[in-house]
């Protein structure tokens, strides 16, 4: 081993602390932690820290890493390499004392560092047998904050913000930040009053025409807890078609060229539904027939005629319902 490398070695190993300015007491008020070298003095100790991953505040959530970087004054320079720098984390007191709490360049926000102060010291190799220290202000520890990127939804909706009786809905938590050590907790409401809360529901029929939402909230120790509405959903009632409209047979006089009237029905529905009904001759709607009887020209005679009901009803889904074909003039047909 050459002299040296030697020199080197030996000055990793025996360092002499040379003392540093008493640090500012937990207790005062202190600036938030820097960031960039600018802001942080190192003429007056000859050496200082800087903080990344804080908010412009100073502060720092769960969740979050923290980076420690040294500055030498300029009449300084690191002897030795990098990996000589001694980073040590420490917590502070509000009498001013401080515990050395992790080392290393790096520091992870954990839960139950919030509410405290932290800083970053220091020891700088700057020759052989000499050190300057220096450490960062505080970091001040706070709560995570969960960032939800795609709001939560629900599946089981039978149309775009449409949900029905004895239909079961799934809520489906959405992107969040975090995803490894966060829990989910779900809300059902309708108004204020909570219906579920379960990540799965089904509605009944007392709630045709109410509002249904659900909100998801994501919860971890140490972390703000965050709540996101998916999308409102109407519950809409099914209407029932019991019986379907139907065509009374008629015949056609082949001789006198003339057609029977035909009878329709409108079927049997949901109580309270309004029914609206169509007439169709091969497919296309005569527009001409107003009445549930209709006497079909000559002209129809072999062609399909149809009888369309359209019901409606407030808070149900509108129904609509057709006819078997009937033949015009064939009455053993339909």
């Amino acid at each position: 081993m050459s002299r040296l490398v030697r020199t080197i070695a030996a000055a990793a190993i025996a360092v002499t602390v040379v003392p540093i300015a008493s640090l500012t007491p937990a207790s005062a008020t202190v600036r938030p932690a820097a960031a960039t070298a600018a802001s942080c003095n190192a003429e007056v100790r000859g050496a200082c820290a800087t903080v990344a991953g804080i908010t412009s505040a100073g502060d720092a959530g769960v969740g979050r890493t923290l980076t420690c970087s040294y500055h030498l004054a300029s009449s300084y320079s690191l002897y030795g390499l990098p990996g000589n720098v001694l980073y040590t984390w420490k917590r502070s007191f509000p009498d001013g004392r401080y515990q050395i709490w992790d080392k290393g360049r790096t520091l992870s926000v954990s839960a139950d560092m919030v509410g405290w102060n932290m800083a970053c010291f220091v020891t700088v190799p700057t020759g052989v047998n000499q050190v300057r220290e220096g450490n960062s202000e505080h970091v001040s520890i706070v709560a995570g904050t969960f960032t939800n990127s795609v709001a939560p939804s629900v599946k089981g909706a039978v149309s775009a913000g449409v949900a029905v009786p004895g239909r079961q809905l799934t809520a489906v938590a959405g992107t969040w930040s975090d995803p490894n050590s966060r829990r989910f907790t779900y809300a059902w409401k309708t108004g204020t009053k909570v219906l579920s809360t379960s990540p799965r529901f089904t509605p009944g029929t007392s709630l045709v025409g109410k509002t249904v939402t659900l909100s998801v909230s994501a919860k971890r120790r140490g972390f703000t807890t965050k709540t996101v509405a998916a999308k409102s959903l109407v519950v809409k009632g099914i209407l029932t078609n019991s019986k379907a409209p139907s065509i009374a047979k008629a015949a056609c006089n082949l001789t006198a060229q003339t057609c029977d009237p035909v009878t329709g029905s409108l079927g049997a529905w949901t109580k309270g539904a309004t029914l609206k009904f169509t007439w169709l001759l091969d497919g296309k709607v005569l527009s001409s027939a107003k009445s549930l009887t209709y006497k079909p020209a000559f002209s129809a005679y072999g062609h399909t005629l149809q009888l369309k009901v359209a019901a409606s009803k407030a808070n149900y889904i509108s129904k609509i319902a057709t006819s078997k074909f009937y033949v015009v003039g064939i009455a053993s047909q339909q």
